[in-house]
């Protein structure tokens, strides 16, 4: 099986059943040992960017990046401050 996000983050274990319920499901593919999006991945995401930017953009109005940035390293922050473990990109 494929190594998840070789030398980045350390996600295996937090992404593996995910990644593995996408290729299940036929929107990724696993092609040389890595991960790809596929052509149904690839149509499902330009079907659904339409809505999913009209919800950051609800989310975020009125907030600036400033803000932003700072409520998710406040957020990060807090689940450190109680050994849970969370990433974001």
């Amino acid at each position: 099986m494929v190594e998840f996000h070789r030398g980045f983050v350390d996600t295996d274990d937090a992404l593996r059943p995910d990644a593995l319920a996408l290729v299940a499901t036929g929107l990724l593919l696993e092609v040389d040992g890595a991960l790809t999006v596929s052509p149904t991945g690839q149509q499902r995401r330009e079907e659904t960017w339409s809505d999913v930017h009209a919800a950051l953009a609800a989310i975020r109005e009125g907030v600036t990046d400033d803000e932003y940035i700072t409520t998710v390293r406040s957020l990060q922050r807090m689940i450190d401050n109680v050994g849970a473990t969370a990433w974001h990109a």
